[in-house]
Protein backbone atom coordinates (compact mmCIF):
# COMPACT_ATOMS: atom_id res chain seq x y z
CA UNK A 1 0.00 0.00 0.00
CA UNK A 2 2.72 2.38 0.73
CA UNK A 3 4.81 1.80 -2.47
CA UNK A 4 1.04 2.17 -4.61
CA UNK A 5 1.24 5.83 -2.43
CA UNK A 6 4.56 6.41 -3.73
CA UNK A 7 4.24 5.60 -7.28
CA UNK A 8 0.97 7.18 -7.81
CA UNK A 9 2.47 10.61 -6.11
CA UNK A 10 5.56 9.92 -8.27
CA UNK A 11 3.65 9.81 -11.07
CA UNK A 12 1.20 12.42 -10.66
CA UNK A 13 -1.66 10.28 -10.32
CA UNK A 14 -4.93 10.20 -7.95
CA UNK A 15 -3.96 8.60 -4.63
CA UNK A 16 -5.64 5.62 -3.38
CA UNK A 17 -8.23 6.14 -1.23
CA UNK A 18 -9.48 3.14 0.11
CA UNK A 19 -8.52 -1.06 0.45
CA UNK A 20 -10.04 -3.48 1.05
CA UNK A 21 -8.87 -6.55 3.08
CA UNK A 22 -10.49 -9.43 4.94
CA UNK A 23 -11.59 -9.22 8.50
CA UNK A 24 -12.70 -11.30 10.59
CA UNK A 25 -11.97 -13.32 14.39
CA UNK A 26 -9.78 -16.02 12.88
CA UNK A 27 -8.43 -13.39 10.32
CA UNK A 28 -6.83 -10.36 12.45
CA UNK A 29 -4.19 -10.03 10.36
CA UNK A 30 -5.44 -6.63 9.44
CA UNK A 31 -5.21 -4.91 12.42
CA UNK A 32 -1.21 -4.89 12.67
CA UNK A 33 -0.62 -4.70 9.11
CA UNK A 34 -3.10 -2.92 7.17
CA UNK A 35 -4.84 -0.47 9.48
CA UNK A 36 -1.57 1.58 11.38
CA UNK A 37 -0.57 2.31 7.25
CA UNK A 38 -4.03 2.87 6.39
CA UNK A 39 -4.45 5.34 9.36
CA UNK A 40 -1.63 6.69 8.30
CA UNK A 41 -1.85 7.78 5.07
CA UNK A 42 -6.08 8.38 5.08
CA UNK A 43 -7.03 5.17 3.53
CA UNK A 44 -10.35 3.88 3.85
CA UNK A 45 -10.71 0.42 4.76
CA UNK A 46 -13.97 -1.79 3.61
CA UNK A 47 -13.43 -5.09 5.00
CA UNK A 48 -15.12 -8.32 3.69
CA UNK A 49 -15.31 -12.01 5.06
CA UNK A 50 -16.61 -11.47 8.30
CA UNK A 51 -18.34 -14.80 8.50
CA UNK A 52 -14.71 -16.16 7.66
CA UNK A 53 -16.18 -18.00 4.74
CA UNK A 54 -18.46 -20.19 6.69
CA UNK A 55 -16.50 -21.07 9.97
CA UNK A 56 -18.54 -18.30 12.10
CA UNK A 57 -21.73 -18.92 10.69
CA UNK A 58 -22.08 -22.79 11.54
CA UNK A 59 -22.10 -23.86 8.31
CA UNK A 60 -18.77 -25.60 8.48
CA UNK A 61 -18.49 -28.23 11.75
CA UNK A 62 -16.00 -30.90 12.86
CA UNK A 63 -17.01 -34.17 11.71
CA UNK A 64 -19.03 -32.80 8.88
CA UNK A 65 -18.28 -32.90 5.18
CA UNK A 66 -16.84 -29.88 3.22
CA UNK A 67 -18.74 -27.89 1.38
CA UNK A 68 -19.28 -28.91 -1.93
CA UNK A 69 -18.41 -25.10 -3.43
CA UNK A 70 -16.16 -23.76 -5.93
CA UNK A 71 -14.11 -21.82 -2.71
CA UNK A 72 -13.94 -24.83 -0.82
CA UNK A 73 -12.49 -26.73 -4.17
CA UNK A 74 -9.89 -23.29 -4.49
CA UNK A 75 -8.81 -23.64 -0.75
CA UNK A 76 -8.94 -27.36 0.50
CA UNK A 77 -7.05 -26.39 3.69
CA UNK A 78 -9.33 -23.23 4.36
CA UNK A 79 -12.28 -25.37 4.58
CA UNK A 80 -11.04 -28.85 6.11
CA UNK A 81 -13.63 -29.42 8.96
CA UNK A 82 -10.94 -31.75 10.79
CA UNK A 83 -9.12 -28.44 11.74
CA UNK A 84 -11.70 -26.45 13.44
CA UNK A 85 -12.07 -26.57 17.54
CA UNK A 86 -16.21 -26.25 17.86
Amino acid sequence: MVEDQRISHRRGWGRFVGTKSPYSLPDRGIEREVLPVAQRYQLGVLTWSRLAGGWRSGAIRKGASAPATRRAQMMPAWFDPSLTTN
